[in-house]
């Protein structure tokens, strides 16, 4: 039997962001991230709850209004509610989940 890996799937490659939808849902989408070494992704606003599950290295998600950091890292799990600013920046590499629920 093979154990199924979100950071076998979406290894961490220095210098890259790259992202996978993984097909599992129209009403909820369900996307796995793997972000190298010192990447980041901007700030952007959902309409929805969004849910983000932790499976390799350390992300620091960046919340609100005046960015303030939360530490994500192997089986944490975020929720950001709907409206709410959210990015990501890692210094060290990192592989997670979105789940975005849409109703």
């Amino acid at each position: 039997m093979t154990v199924f890996t979100i950071e076998q799937l979406r290894p961490i490659k220095d210098g890259m962001t790259i992202s996978r939808d993984a097909k599992m849902g129209q009403e909820t989408t369900v996307t796995f991230f793997s972000l190298g070494k010192d990447t980041s992704i901007s700030q952007e606003r959902y309409d929805v709850t969004a849910i983000y599950i932790g499976a390799k290295g350390n992300a620091e998600f960046l919340i609100g209004e005046n960015a303030k950091k939360e530490t994500v890292t192997y089986g944490d799990c975020l929720i950001i509610p709907g409206g709410t600013l959210c990015g990501v920046e890692t210094a060290t590499g990192t592989v997670y989940t979105e789940i975005i629920i849409k109703k």
